[in-house]
């Protein structure tokens, strides 16, 4: 991880944001699948996976949002 990176947050796909702690330039995060409806359309499993995992957004240190990924 860049030493830019100040500060990250995860949210949730039910939109529960939280602070990821971030030690000697490494950060774990972990998500619980969330049951909701059944994938369709023609990339419904792809479409569905990515539902699911949290979004992870990563800050430097005035607050300025550097990177946006998904989990997982």
């Amino acid at each position: 991880m860049s030493a830019e990176v100040a500060r990250i947050t995860a949210t949730t796909p039910d939109g529960q944001t939280n602070q990821v702690p971030i030690q000697d330039g490494f950060f774990i995060t972990r998500s619980v699948q969330v049951d909701g409806p059944e994938p369709t359309g023609k990339n419904m499993i792809s479409d569905w996976t990515r539902s699911k995992a949290s979004v992870l957004r990563f800050y430097d240190g005035s607050g300025r949002l550097l990177k946006t990924a998904t989990a997982g």
